[in-house]
């Protein structure tokens, strides 16, 4: 055996949880926090198991950029007075759903690699759906 294979060994040999405390970090689990941010026309929610501050505040700014390039498109009359509500789900997973508009018409964004966009690659595609989703609700209410 040669002296790396013999080293690898034993550090692959010692539990994670002493390998994550000698290296000074806690083997505690970390509480989870509500985040939300509010703007004009969104609502962002998710909690810290799912996303961080910086993600936040800038998914609530790409998303109102989105509106309003979307808005400028659509004209004062198609476009919804209602606000959208976004939830960060956490890393993307095959086995569960990546972006999409749900049945209440809320966003919810996965994150993808970050070559893809991260959370916000397809925010704009769901933000076109949820304006079109809130704007057809408002209308068959009225």
């Amino acid at each position: 055996m040669s002296f790396l294979t013999g080293r690898i060994r034993r550090w692959c040999s010692v539990p994670a949880v002493h390998f994550i405390a000698a290296c000074g970090g806690s083997t505690e689990p970390q509480p989870v926090e509500t985040l939300s941010r509010s703007s004009e026309h969104f609502d962002f929610m998710s909690n810290t198991a799912r996303a961080n501050e910086a993600e936040m505040d800038f998914g609530i700014a790409e998303a109102e950029a989105h509106w309003a390039a979307i808005a400028a498109l659509l004209g004062p009359e198609l476009t919804p007075s209602a606000r959208i509500t976004v939830i960060l789900d956490g890393d993307f997973s095959s086995d569960r759903p990546g972006a999409y508009v749900d049945d209440r018409g809320r966003i919810h964004v996965t994150r993808y690699r970050e070559d893809l966009g991260g959370y916000f690659g397809p925010l704009a595609h769901e933000v076109a759906h949820a304006m079109r989703y809130t704007y057809s609700t408002a209308t068959t209410l009225t």
